[in-house]
């Protein structure tokens, strides 16, 4: 042992050899704050000169440098006569165990794994004066032959070098193992703060949305109170006025009469329109089975088509888990529809429907006016119609209901058409429903 090793509490000559400016810097630092003198080489074969010059007490090397690596120069510093008692410290970025086998057979005491923290250099620190104030003067045993990862691997190094270097590799792992379970402990923290965060914004959105839907009952309310008494009240009094003044009136008055009649029928039909739609998805009934042979039967029957317009069911239709009351309205629009704006002499209107992998896909044929293609989407908007509302008594909100009634039951609408050959309006619903309905 070198005398200049002598006692605790003296400083040491510590070198560094580290290609990494940043790496080498910390190192660095680190030591002459403890009060130990030290030196840096940016690469093996530097570091070699620098130690065979200084003598150091420890040298600390990364082991993946160009030119000559830390293995390399730990293998000739622990050949060097003058050199073969300094305590080496290997850093380096990997962790297999051939890298281990490989320090032991370059000679070197201890190996840190980067990165590492301040404490972790400052215990591994301790480890290594008490090291340099150890007579380090043991002959090397002979040669071990180690069987590893299907290789034979020759290892020559004394039994306190092996065991420094198999208690810095356990070490490492512990570290790294304290390190994963502190890394698993603030991830199941902040799984938790973010369930936290998610469960009280999905509270404040229950909320809101229970705020927005008592506001939404308050407004049918209003709707349906406040406006369609008024018009049914001036309906009635239309109807007395024809009734007992409509010889008074000449032609011309009559037709503002009975235009009068049919703009106070159309806001009440816009009125029950907007009410509707603001009830779907709010008001729920029961899901249940609906046979749609009866209940298209029954739609059919009550719109009782003119004699000029037949409409044909092909086929038998499926039994479906729905609103009963929903899906009636979506038939009951679409015949209603084909009814309104049918321009031939014989107007005919076909319902089939064929099973498609796991949805029922069905189709309300008709052969009215057909529909322009630019149009196809807009149809489904609420309020848009694609007729004066002088011509046909419309209020735009049909075909708005169907769109969003078979969406909340799970299915999707659009429509085929070419001028003036007809249109195909097509709607799918689920076979089975496997979610409810909101």
């Amino acid at each position: 042992m070198n005398e200049s090793q002598g006692s605790p509490g003296r400083p040491m000559v510590v070198l560094v050899v580290e290609d990494s400016p940043t790496q080498a810097v910390m190192v660095r630092r680190f030591f002459a704050s403890k009060g130990h003198e030290v030196v840096v080489a940016h690469n093996g074969v530097e570091g070699l000169a620098r130690a065979r010059e200084i003598k150091p007490h420890l040298i600390v090397s990364d082991i993946a440098m160009p030119g000559m690596d830390g293995f390399g120069l730990c293998r000739e510093v622990k050949n060097d006569p003058e050199l073969r008692h300094t305590t080496v410290l290997l850093l380096t970025m990997l962790s297999d165990a051939k890298e281990i086998i490989r320090g032991l057979n370059a000679g070197a005491d201890h190996y840190m794994v980067k990165p590492y923290d301040e404490q972790h250099l400052v215990a591994r620190l301790s480890a290594f004066l008490q090291d340099t104030l150890v007579d380090r003067c043991q002959e090397v045993d002979d040669r071990l032959e180690v069987h590893f990862a299907g290789e034979t691997h020759l290892v020559q190094a004394g039994r306190q070098q092996i065991m420094n270097l198999l208690l810095s590799t356990y070490e490492n792992a512990f570290q790294q193992n304290a390190e994963l379970i502190q890394t698993q402990f603030e991830l199941k923290r902040l799984n938790e703060t973010l369930a936290n965060q998610a469960n009280e914004r999905q509270n404040q959105l229950v909320k809101e949305l229970e705020t927005v839907n008592q506001e939404l009952k308050e407004f049918a309310y209003i709707v349906s109170h406040d406006l369609k008494a008024p018009l049914r009240s001036i309906d009635a009094l239309v109807q007395w006025i024809t009734e007992d003044y409509g010889e008074l009136f000449d032609e011309t008055g009559r037709e503002q009469l009975d235009l009068l009649i049919g703009r106070v029928r159309r806001m009440q039909s816009l009125i029950e329109g907007v009410l509707n739609y603001s009830r779907i998805g709010r008001v729920r009934e029961e899901i249940e089975s609906v046979n749609l042979n009866r209940l298209v039967a029954s739609v059919i029957d009550l719109l009782s088509p003119p004699n000029n317009i037949s409409i044909h069911v092909a086929g038998r239709l499926p039994t479906v888990k729905a609103e009963k009351t929903r899906i009636s309205q979506v038939f009951q629009n679409l015949f209603s529809n084909a009814i309104k704006f049918m321009d031939k002499e014989m107007g005919s209107i076909q319902l089939s429907c064929e099973q498609e992998g796991d949805e029922w896909h069905f189709m309300v044929t008709d052969n009215g006016p057909g529909i322009p293609e630019k149009d196809f989407e807009r149809i489904f908007q609420i309020f848009q119609t694609l007729n004066s509302r002088d011509s046909f008594e419309s209020t735009g909100v049909g075909l708005t209901l169907v769109k969003k009634i078979v969406e909340l039951h799970g299915g999707r609408v659009w429509v085929t058409s070419r001028l003036t050959e007809g249109s195909t309006f097509h709607f799918t619903l689920p076979v089975v429903i496997t979610h409810s309905v909101e």
